[in-house]
Parts: C-alpha cells; sequence; structure tokens
C-alpha cells in the first residue's frame, strides 16, 4: 500500500494531489487501516499545500537556478 503525493503548479496555484494505492494483494484490514491513514493525513496535505501558497507568495514565484 502507497500513498503518492504529487506537487502541482498550474499557472499561479499550487496544489497537492494524494493518492492512495492499495496492492492487489493487501488484505482487508489493510486496506481498512491504509484508508484510516489517508483520510487522517487529508487535514495535514491540505496545511501543507496553504504553506506552499504562502511560500510561493514570499518569493514572488521565482525559481532558483
Amino acid at each position: 500500500m502507497r500513498i503518492i503525493l504529487n506537487v502541482k503548479e498550474i499557472g499561479r496555484k499550487i496544489g497537492i494531489e494524494a493518492k492512495l494505492d492499495t496492492g492487489c494483494r493487501d488484505t482487508a484490514r489493510e486496506r481498512a487501516a491504509g484508508e484510516a491513514l489517508f483520510h487522517h493525513l487529508g487535514d495535514h496535505f491540505a496545511t501543507m499545500e496553504q504553506t506552499a501558497k504562502k511560500l510561493k507568495a514570499l518569493f514572488g514565484g521565482k525559481r532558483a537556478k
């Protein structure tokens, strides 16, 4: 079981996309535990997205070379 995070910058917006990837051989208990953890982490993902937006605003969206 994996939780996959993608941080995307589209135009002026920054977004965090999270996916839960369950394996075909995971048991029902493992899937339930993974889903519970994924939902619990949802608040943290939202906080990370807000922090990324604040950092981009602070640095003006310039990329380091």
